[in-house]
């Protein structure tokens, strides 16, 4: 148990003393009072009510406590540290919620019950709760509504070590490729999920039958409101069928150019090489334009241009560029390397090496290193890089101009 989780309970049991003393102390104070004016039964009735008003409080804290507890152990045992981050902690957070509305819901039941809010009608109502009331035709209990909600987190969980499990021992002895398994845990992830609420909806009491209605309201509001929503999912469902781009490849989809890291069913992550997240919406991947440049393979295409002085040997130029790239370890032998005179400038031959690689992920790197070999080498064969010349011809001096400057 983490020191920080020991604090915060230690601060929670204080708090908790710390009030119950204090309701014990005010119970006391009056029931003195009353005691000393005469009203005995309505101090009897007040403290009697009251420290059974306290003990019920009291033992739904400790009931919170227990389910925190309960859940910090079950995340221990699927292998997850108790301090993650806010994304990981979300489904448990919802969890602890969904319980402390439960407990608060009971116990101002029961508190309101031993004030004698609710006369004998108290057995009726928590009767009705229990086993079943109607709300618009569908029957839900609080036994159903609890027995829906363990089932829902209980299928959850299943998917989470199916996918884990799939994750670390299953796929990476296939021959399928990181951005495949990705695809296919993700997938996973989402039919467990769906599987998950509908069968907790059908455990809880609620009539699947009714879902066609559900599905028409939805329909309405699909042609009002949530097109965008649903063609995201649907482009997203598209992106993980087809997989036209993967998770790792580098793309350019309309201003952003990175590395794709997360595909989901609403949107992609793309990283930049600023270390930026992009999100960009799943239709326009589809819909749009999108350059891969991994698709098929990661081979990919280095251009230098270099520019030499005029009365160079152009077959030497050419000879150089040649070993230069040969020379380079990133550089592959077919397609071989190619070497372009591309045009006679105004203060240099230009030509243009070309050749490929086997990562495009590195083709700075290997620009970089070509430029450097290239450089290196027309030192040593003394072959001069140009910059722009430009003459300047007067057709006519300024009466006077001469005189200046020979003074």
């Amino acid at each position: 148990r983490s020191p920080t989780g020991s604090h915060r309970q230690g601060d929670t049991k204080r708090k908790l003393m710390h009030i119950t003393g204090l309701g014990l102390r005010v119970v006391g104070v009056f029931c003195l009072v009353a005691t000393l004016a005469g009203y005995y039964n309505a101090a009897s009735y007040f403290l009697d009510a009251m420290v059974r008003s306290v003990l019920v409080v009291v033992l739904a804290i400790y009931v919170h406590l227990i389910i925190v507890e309960i859940l910090r152990s079950l995340r221990m045992a699927m292998g997850k540290q108790p301090q993650t981050s806010e994304r990981e902690t979300r489904p448990s957070a919802v969890l602890v919620f969904l319980f402390d509305v439960l407990i608060v819901i009971g116990t101002i039941l029961v508190i309101t019950h031993l004030w004698g809010a609710f006369g004998n009608h108290m057995g009726e109502l928590v009767s009705r709760l229990i086993f079943g009331i109607e709300i618009g035709g569908v029957s839900l209990s609080l036994i159903g509504v609890s027995m829906g909600v363990g089932v829902f987190v209980l299928l959850i969980w299943l998917t989470k070590s199916v996918q884990k499990i799939l994750s670390d021992r299953v796929l990476p002895g296939t021959q399928l490729d990181s951005s495949a398994q990705d695809s296919l845990r993700q997938s996973l992830g989402y039919v467990g999920f769906i599987l998950a609420a509908i069968i907790a909806l059908s455990t809880a009491g609620v009539n699947l039958s009714n879902f066609a209605l559900i599905a028409s309201a939805l329909s309405v509001g699909i042609g009002f409101g949530m097109q965008t929503i649903v063609n995201n999912f649907v482009s997203g469902l598209i992106l993980l069928a087809e997989r036209p781009i993967k998770v790792g490849d580098w793309v350019v989809a309309g201003g952003t150019e990175g590395y794709v890291r997360r595909i989901s069913v609403r949107a992609t992550e793309i990283e930049t090489f600023d270390r930026a997240s992009v999100i960009v919406p799943n239709a326009e991947l589809v819909a749009q334009p999108v350059t891969n440049w991994f698709y098929k393979n990661r081979q990919g295409r280095v251009v230098i241009n270099i520019g030499v002085a005029y009365g160079s040997d152009v077959s030497k130029v050419k000879k150089i560029l040649l070993e230069v790239a040969h020379g380079h370890d990133k550089v592959l032998n077919f397609p071989e390397p190619n070497v372009y005179f591309m045009d006679f400038a105004d203060s240099s031959l230009n030509f243009s090496l070309r050749c490929y690689i086997g990562d495009y992920g590195q083709v700075l790197t290997v620009s970089s290193d070509l430029r450097f070999a290239v450089d290196a080498a027309f030192a040593r064969h003394k072959i001069e890089i140009p910059f722009p010349q430009r003459d300047l011809h007067l057709r006519s001096v300024p009466e006077g101009l001469g005189t200046m400057d020979r003074s």
